[in-house]
């Protein structure tokens, strides 16, 4: 049986799903530290953690969203384009700004 800690709490299989558990990670997260920046690869993965911390930055006030990404000039083209698509996302997608990239090149 596997078990986690959530909010302080400890939570076995069967008792909360993932969703539930991830946002009250990344709440935790905020509650614990005053500069939060989510690292993101721009792969399906970290966008959905990318996502979801922007979901609960919101919640919190605590837009935008720092990001960083790291192009290390091997990435697909197609996943450079959806990083700056990403990163030029329109207001709509939150009441206020929501992320604010830091886009590093290794030369």
């Amino acid at each position: 049986m596997g078990t986690m800690i959530r909010g302080g709490n400890i939570m076995h299989d069967g008792e909360g799903d993932v969703l539930q558990a991830a946002l009250a990670r990344i709440r935790d997260i905020y509650q614990s530290y005053e500069h939060v920046i989510v690292t993101w690869s721009g792969g399906k993965d970290s966008t959905v953690a990318l996502n979801l911390t922007v979901q609960v930055a919101e919640e919190l006030d605590r837009l935008p969203v720092e990001v960083w990404f790291l192009d290390d000039e091997i990435l697909d083209p197609d996943t450079i384009d959806f990083a700056e698509r990403t990163r030029q996302r329109p207001p709509a997608f939150s009441r206020k700004r929501s992320v604010s990239f830091m886009i590093s090149t290794v030369s």
